[in-house]
């Protein structure tokens, strides 16, 4: 789809969406961080209730921000990837420039530390039998550090970029 097909309140529309989807995101983000905080107090086994809830949080974490990737996909491209490997192709679209179309919409300093999440909320979902694990949980709490200042910037940028083209298009 090109800029020209989409129309100036449509833009302002998503760019108002993705800022409230990323309150929502860096909200989870911040409860994970909390609940990581409470760890050490009761033990980092499986049993503490604060592990749980901090990979829970940061399985919601990912998939708040995986909304904000969609959003964007469906609205620039027209429709979303699919098959087994949506979930890895849709983070993929994020980082890259469509010409004439849109910028990235996240940029790739982060991109190795998404990925992690990404496989992390895959296995917090469909990892029935499986143990959580502090020892891998701890690392990926502690790239929110890195995560939530480029995730701001970045979809700061991307929304200016909405309603500059919006702007754009009302005037021609």
């Amino acid at each position: 789809m090109s800029l020209e097909e989409i129309n100036a309140n449509s833009l302002r529309r998503v760019a108002s969406l993705l800022k409230n989807d990323l309150k929502t995101t860096l909200e989870l983000g911040k409860q994970a961080q909390e609940f990581a905080k409470k760890v050490p107090q009761y033990g980092s086994d499986h049993n503490n209730p604060y592990v749980y809830a901090a990979a829970v949080h940061l399985q919601h974490f990912y998939t708040s921000l995986e909304t904000i990737f969609k959003r964007v996909i469906k609205e620039f491209e027209g429709s979303m990837p699919h098959g087994e490997s949506w979930h890895q192709e849709l983070l993929e679209l994020v980082f890259i420039e469509i010409e004439n179309v849109r910028p990235p919409l996240i940029s790739e300093s982060i991109k190795k530390e998404l990925s992690e999440l990404r496989r992390f909320r895959h296995v917090v979902r469909h990892g029935y039998e499986y143990d959580l694990d502090w020892n891998q949980i701890q690392p990926l709490i502690e790239s929110l550090d890195k995560i939530i200042p480029r995730l701001k910037k970045d979809i700061k940028q991307f929304n200016l970029f909405l309603l500059e083209t919006a702007e754009e298009l009302e005037k021609n």
